[in-house]
């Protein structure tokens, strides 16, 4: 993402409006890390993302209901005043109607309405509501031990990785 910088602000503390938004391309997986297991089922993918590399781990553990991704990235995009901040961002759809969003903020748990920011949270934000076409009620819950920004809509989520603010 491609981040409007708010001119004469602090980019660090700052988020601004999105103006451009690129998927991810040339995605390659990589055979020697698709692994089976008895307890762990999973793929590695790589990918070039302008000057950065990223390499997403994705599997399931036996008994779990969990997906676990693990990301490492080595981000070397730099923001510059008065064009963009750069950003990275994983987002998780899930085609629901009247959505509700939660989020786990000190001391308990906050019902946000959908707001075009992104917003603080401790470990986890939830979205769920009813499947479109189907009448079931069924939820998302994302848990992070190291990302604390989260953007919400009616039928999505987006956690925000990492960012290359320019100011302080």
């Amino acid at each position: 993402i491609d981040e409007s910088p708010l001119i004469d602000c602090m980019t660090a503390w700052l988020i601004g409006s999105y103006a451009k938004i690129e998927p991810i391309k040339g995605v390659k997986f990589l055979l020697s890390r698709i692994f089976k297991g008895t307890l762990r089922s999973g793929v590695t993918w790589t990918c070039d993302v302008r000057n950065s590399k990223i390499t997403v781990d994705i599997y399931v553990e036996k008994g779990s209901p969990a997906v676990r991704i693990d990301c490492k990235c080595d981000w070397i995009e730099l923001g510059k005043k008065e064009t963009f901040v750069p950003q990275l961002n994983i987002i998780f759809p899930l085609p629901v109607d009247n959505s509700i969003r939660l989020f786990e903020v000190p001391f308990g748990v906050v019902n946000r309405d959908i707001e075009n920011i992104d917003v603080p949270v401790l470990k986890w934000a939830d979205i769920s509501g009813t499947l479109k076409g189907s009448g079931k009620t069924v939820g998302l819950t994302v848990i992070t031990d190291s990302k604390y920004g989260v953007r919400t809509d009616k039928d999505f989520l987006v956690v925000s990785l990492i960012r290359s603010s320019f100011d302080p």
